[in-house]
């Protein structure tokens, strides 16, 4: 460490020297306020010690012109004076000084007080350090909100384009939609027979409904429900439905329409989707339905006044899964009777789960269709959730609203749980000898 001692005596200069140097500083000497001013500039030392009255420059100018040129820098003065009176404290004090002592100085209280001033000084240093990383942190946060508000109004410019192509995207779906719901479901006019309910899971349905009429009278009808949901699942509607009618308009028996099918789907589609579907042909002549389940729940044949009569069970694969020459068709024949009605449902139906993780199941379904209807009382918990159950209250078959009913009643048992799956739930009442199918 390095000290500057300004004084004229030179007595004072050497006792100050023996001092500074037993406490490890190197000591430089200046004779005058000016000539200490100037070894300041050159040696920059640690500590100064300075007379008061001294001839060129005094010690109050000399102080004044150190402290301008230490800048930032804390170097402590301590001034030795044989002045005591308190204007000539003030003044020292005024000009820059650190610390007043008056001469004669004993060299315990000089030493006490060089110690303090190191301390001072050192935390000065310490303290300068921090202001310069906290600056330094300031400056980089700032920096860093700069970048956080250029991002986030990247972030919004870029929401709102994302939301304008979302809407045109929403659109455009909605109209694909209304255009594929339309092209495949069937026409109550053409159909008038045929109701049916679809609640897609998305926008696009994977379950598709299809009606025709039979050139001979009667009608052909398909419901299929492909593997998954949405777009992806009702890639394979389009090739499906042009079978459908080509076939239909042909005349065709529906093992026709199973290989036709099948074999397409099996050349278009990924190993992963398949089809699964009911097909079925109605002979308004002979009361003959014949039907082609493969992987859908039971097919129901109700009387007109409830009452399940028969049932048809799934018999073959999904369509799409096997090569034409691996695949069998198995058909089931029913002969109906006149208002007989006949019931079909995607699995989407009886796989409706509740949040005890319970299925709705075909018992649910079939409860339905009894010729006293076993109406389901529903029971709510503590937080609202509804808990189904069946008890003895019963109510009348009504084939003209047990559609919408299957569905309330779907709807109740799930409860806050989201749908799982595409629902579709198809009605055929059937009428002897009628054309108009």
């Amino acid at each position: 460490m390095k000290a500057l001692v300004v004084d004229d005596n030179k007595s004072n200069l050497h006792i100050l020297e023996i001092l500074l140097k037993q406490n490890g500083y190197t000591v430089y000497m200046a004779k005058n306020g000016l000539e200490g001013v100037e070894l300041f500039k050159c040696v920059k030392p640690d500590i100064i010690l300075i007379d008061i009255m001294m001839p060129v420059m005094n010690g109050y100018e000399a102080t004044r012109l150190i402290k301008e040129h230490s800048g930032d820098n804390f170097v402590p003065v301590i001034v030795l004076s044989s002045l005591s009176a308190p204007e000539d404290i003030a003044m020292a004090i005024e000009s820059g000084a650190d610390d007043f002592l008056t001469k004669p100085v004993h060299h315990l209280i000089l030493k006490t007080k060089i110690l303090a001033m190191e301390r001072l000084k050192s935390l000065y240093h310490n303290q300068k350090i921090q202001n310069i990383k906290l600056q330094a942190a300031i400056e980089e946060l700032r920096q860093s909100k700069q970048q956080l508000e250029k991002y986030s109004n990247e972030l919004e410019s870029s929401n709102a384009k994302l939301e304008l192509l979302n809407n045109k995207i929403n659109q455009e779906h909605d109209a694909a939609s209304n255009i594929f719901q339309k092209v495949l479901q069937h026409n109550d006019e053409i159909c008038p027979n045929i109701k049916s309910i679809i609640t897609p899971l998305e926008v696009f349905s994977g379950d598709i409904v299809m009606s025709r009429r039979k050139p001979s009278g009667g009608c052909y009808l398909l419901l299929g429900d492909f593997a998954g949901h949405g777009l992806l699942a009702a890639t394979g509607a389009m090739p499906v439905l042009e079978i459908f009618n080509r076939m239909a308009d042909s005349n065709q028996p529906i093992s026709d329409f199973v290989y036709e099918i099948n074999g397409k789907l099996k050349k278009l589609l990924s190993s992963n989707i398949f089809l699964c579907a009911s097909i079925l042909e109605i002979d308004c002549h002979e009361g003959l339905v014949t039907v082609w389940n493969g992987g859908l729940p039971d097919i129901l044949f109700v009387e007109k006044n409830g009452g399940i009569k028969h049932k048809m069970s799934s018999m073959n694969l999904p369509l799409g899964i096997l090569e034409n020459n691996k695949l069998k068709c198995e058909l089931q024949k029913y002969k109906c009777t006149p208002e007989d009605h006949i019931y079909i449902f995607s699995d989407g139906v009886t796989e409706t789960f509740n949040h005890k993780n319970e299925m709705y199941g075909q018992e649910r379904l079939e409860n339905h269709f009894r010729q006293d209807t076993v109406k389901p009382n529903i029971l709510y918990n503590k937080v609202g959730v509804a808990d189904y159950e069946y008890n003895s209250v019963k109510s009348k078959y009504q084939p003209d609203k047990i559609l919408e009913q299957i569905k309330q009643s779907i709807d109740a048992f799930r409860g806050n749980v989201s749908q799982q799956d595409d629902i579709t739930m198809v009605q055929i009442t059937y009428h002897p000898y009628c054309r108009e199918y």
